[in-house]
């Protein structure tokens, strides 16, 4: 803006300035304002706001004024907008995929948050965290606004796995999940694998998969007549392990070691064993609780069985020892997971630092109950012959061979 009247002297401001807010203060703008005498000599201006100030969340008029030497006075204004148009910035988990803890679902607790440069006034996530999900996919949506109306939304997806399923984990082996010969896994949940392999999925000789979807993030070998229902889908992203975060149980009561035979009917309490060992046609009948094996071996062979209701069977280390898990011949064991809890929905937790597989060798059964999750994540289960899981797998390998079926 340039004001002139005959000898009064000439101001030189800016036009509108445009700026986006930084802060709930609002921005900072810098402009310049010139004047002169008559004669064209430079002189002071004088301004209701300074250049470099910090303006605030609207149009702010600033005025501006300057003397002459001979007295007279020019004045002028322009104005400094600031303006919010930046959306809120949203930061919300990646999919989460947890197991079901009842036929309802599971509670499922999440952290998410929303930031803006002036400030959110309303930030809300349907279903909110704590929530009882129910079995299947939810999608959670997010939405912050800010106090200029500015919104911002982001989505993921919450999955409770409520039907069997199994899942690989290991991120690179070979034949992570490996089935020859008449081997079967019929399980109505999902199965998944998360090896790289372009031979991740090893099927050889009339082996069959059956489940409501099978992916792998490699590849799969196939011949010999082995079927797939539905295609498997390759390439998919790996799935985290849904039991990462669960802590291993704390040690219970001291009692010893045990091995039943014979014709024997046992009961155990709860609590941290050296071995517990089943032969003949022992029946070993477990207290609800927890069970943890430290060490010295976990056997069912013959035709012994164990039962036990609202169980968790720990397979630990100890004394330097990794504690196998065999059963052989007809031995079977037959579990319900706790129903509540920090365990809720796992019949079987292999430690972590445990390597030694799970062996399933003639007829054997292991029976997760319903709900029930055999979780072995740095651990392999094997089957030989006609042996049956009938649970949710959650484990590092899986590899069948003979006619052994994962239902």
């Amino acid at each position: 803006v340039t004001v002139t009247s005959g000898d009064m002297p000439t101001i030189l401001l800016p036009a509108t300035i445009l700026r986006e807010a930084t802060s709930p203060a609002g921005a900072t703008a810098t402009f310049v304002a010139t004047a002169t005498e008559p004669g064209g000599a430079s002189i002071p201006v004088i301004c209701s706001m300074n250049s470099g100030g910090t303006f605030p969340l609207a149009d702010t008029i600033v005025t501006c004024s300057a003397t002459a030497s001979n007295g007279n006075t020019v004045s002028g204004e322009f104005t400094v907008t600031v303006v919010d148009t930046t959306r809120p910035v949203l930061t919300v988990p990646a999919d989460i995929t947890v197991l079901a803890t009842s036929a309802g679902g599971a509670v499922v607790s999440y952290s998410a948050s929303a930031a803006d440069t002036v400030g959110v006034v309303s930030f809300v996530c349907t279903p909110p965290s704590g929530s009882l999900f129910p079995i299947g996919s939810t999608t959670v949506t997010c939405v912050a606004s800010d106090a200029s109306g500015n919104s911002g939304s982001a989505l993921f997806q919450v999955t409770v796995q409520g039907s069997r399923f199994i899942m690989v984990l290991n991120p690179t082996a070979h034949g992570a999940l490996t089935l020859i010969g008449g081997a079967d896994i019929e399980v109505p949940g999902s199965v998944t694998v998360n090896s790289s392999s372009g031979a991740a999925i090893v099927a050889i000789g009339h082996s069959s998969i059956t489940a409501a979807t099978i992916g792998v993030v490699g590849g799969v070998f196939s011949i010999g007549g082995s079927t797939f229902s539905p295609a498997p889908t390759t390439g998919i992203a790996a799935v985290a392990d849904p039991l990462a975060s669960l802590p291993a149980p704390a040690p219970g009561t001291s009692r010893g070691s045990v091995a039943c035979g014979g014709n024997s009917d046992m009961t155990l309490l709860p609590g941290s064993y050296s071995k517990i060992l089943a032969f003949g046609n022992c029946d070993l009948t477990l207290q609800p609780g927890e069970y943890t094996i430290a060490g010295g071996g976990f056997a069912v062979t013959g035709n012994a069985s164990i039962t036990g209701s609202e169980v968790l069977i720990y397979n630990a280390t100890g004394g330097g020892k990794q504690s196998k898990m065999v059963l052989v011949g007809n031995g079977s064991v037959s579990l319900t997971p706790p129903s509540s809890g920090t365990f809720a929905g796992v019949s079987i937790f292999q430690a972590r630092n445990n390597y030694q597989p799970i062996s399933l060798i003639g007829h054997a059964t292991l029976d997760g109950g319903v709900g029930g999750t055999v979780y072995a994540p740095k651990a392999q289960i094997t089957m030989f012959g006609s042996g049956m899981t009938h649970a949710t797998l959650i484990v590092d390998k899986l590899r069948m061979f003979g006619n052994g079926q994962a239902s």
